[in-house]
């Protein structure tokens, strides 16, 4: 038996202010996007961004002072785990979908990006949110199996005090 390992990491300019609702319970959801870079070459051989969206969700208490700090142009970085989410358009009443993080860690600077590049990025203070850990059940360790495990008698080990380092 494997264990899926659902975890990612982006960072890149947030595209647009986030937005700001809670349940019926109360509890924040903040969602923002998230533009990440990838530098490629043309055919031509000039070097351009592709950019990719990634939509980015928050909950829970931190979502009210990120909603005030997380703004569009701020850059930031997002760690955390994928899930995919799914609804029928109200107009067409198609099925859609998308797959969106699910934020633990959402780090960022303080200082907006006008006075960075005005050199006074030094005195920024960084802005840090983590969701709190969950303490896992406790797990006994499983038996592996794999094909690649060497099958072959012992071989006795060779007397490498000969070599001089």
């Amino acid at each position: 038996m494997s264990a899926d390992i659902n975890s990612v990491s982006v960072s890149g300019h947030v595209t647009k202010d986030p937005t700001l609702r809670s349940t019926q319970s109360g509890t924040g959801i903040l969602t923002f996007s998230v533009a990440v870079n990838e530098r490629r070459k043309t055919q031509q051989g000039e070097w351009e961004d592709a950019p990719s969206f990634v939509d980015v969700v928050v909950f829970g208490k931190p979502t009210e002072w990120l909603s005030k700090d997380v703004r569009k142009g701020r850059f930031v970085f997002v760690q955390g785990k994928l899930r995919q989410t799914s609804w029928e358009d109200r107009e067409t009443g198609q099925r859609r979908s998308k797959v969106e993080i699910v934020a633990d860690l959402v780090k960022y600077d303080r200082l907006p990006d006008a006075e960075r590049q005005q050199g006074t990025y030094q005195q920024a203070q960084q802005g840090t949110y983590q969701q709190p850990q969950q303490q896992a059940a406790y797990q006994p360790p499983q038996p592996t199996r794999s094909a690649y495990v060497d099958q072959s008698p012992a071989q006795p080990q060779d007397d490498y005090s000969d070599i001089p380092f």
